[in-house]
């Protein structure tokens, strides 16, 4: 928790599985993908290769498909950082972000950072993104639930999707190329909560604009993307702002208000989007001694 909290922050909303979009979040080669192929009794060319289900909140089969918070933030967060890097803002590359090379005699993780970035900010100085989606060692602001579905993932999976990986060098298919994957219908709905803390109309603008962006299918979760899956829709049901000490609701927004707020955070986060910003200084004291043994 934060140090101080003037204001919370409640937005609910719902992703939608677009069209015939099937979302898939990587749960690996499982016993549940075993037992799912056998109970819908899938012919063994495809079956024995299954690698990919939804995770799953319960029995395979009856339980409901989630979305990861973490998966959700991630998407918000990387939307975000590269529009405004794009405008000229100077955000900075998370350190978890390594890359896998292979050295001289192993792999390793390496650190690259585009040139229009920052190395990972440090806590006495955030970024715009970090300052709202935190580091390593700071505390995000924004906190992102489980996006759950509202049926059992029996209702809702996909037809099994076959592929083969394709050898771009010799031309041909690797050994065991045939893989399936099973995910959830387009159509197929999930629903979340983000809370806050001390938010304001910038950053409450810089989530609607990820959600404009999800209304012209240019958000994706999930894994496959380049490959066409995983496309949503956010939608905004509702806003609600509390105040603290004590603790009550100021408002809460559906509806035609709550359409009309969002264009006016939207506007306010366009007009921050439109100079450039630098790293903020996040105000700090220094205790000497603190922390030191007796």
């Amino acid at each position: 928790m934060h140090h101080r909290v003037d204001s919370l922050w409640k937005i609910d909303y719902t992703l939608e599985v677009r069209e015939d979009s099937i979302l898939l979040y990587s749960r690996g080669r499982t016993e549940e993908a075993r037992e799912l192929w056998m109970t819908a009794e899938l012919r063994d060319a495809i079956a024995r290769q299954l690698e990919e289900l939804p995770v799953i909140l319960g029995e395979t089969l009856d339980g409901k498909p989630i979305i990861s918070g973490n998966e959700a933030k991630g998407i918000f967060r990387s939307f975000i950082a590269a529009s405004l890097t794009a405008k000229g803002h100077k955000i900075c590359v998370p350190s978890t972000k390594r890359h896998m090379v292979r050295g001289d005699r192993r792999e390793e993780r390496r650190y690259y950072i585009p040139e229009e970035r920052l190395e990972q900010c440090k806590p006495e100085k955030l970024c715009f993104v970090c300052r709202w989606f935190g580091t390593a060692s700071y505390e995000s602001p924004l906190y992102f639930s489980f996006l759950v579905c509202d049926k059992p993932f029996r209702e809702v999976m996909s037809p099994v999707v076959p592929m083969i990986a394709f050898d771009e060098q010799f031309g041909g298919t690797a050994r065991e190329a045939l893989v399936a994957f099973i995910g959830v219908k387009g159509g197929t709905v999930f629903k979340g909560e983000i809370t806050g803390l001390n938010l304001d109309e910038v950053i409450i603008g810089a989530l609607y604009d990820v959600v404009k962006a999800s209304e012209e299918g240019f958000v994706k979760f999930g894994r496959l993307r380049t490959r066409g899956f995983g496309t949503v829709r956010l939608i905004v049901n509702r806003i609600a702002k509390f105040s603290a000490a004590p603790f009550k609701e100021e408002f809460s927004l559906e509806g035609e208000e709550l359409r009309e707020f969002l264009e006016k955070c939207w506007k306010k986060y366009s007009e921050f989007a439109s100079k450039p910003s630098e790293p903020e200084a996040v105000r700090m004291k220094l205790v000497q001694g603190a922390g030191e043994g007796a």
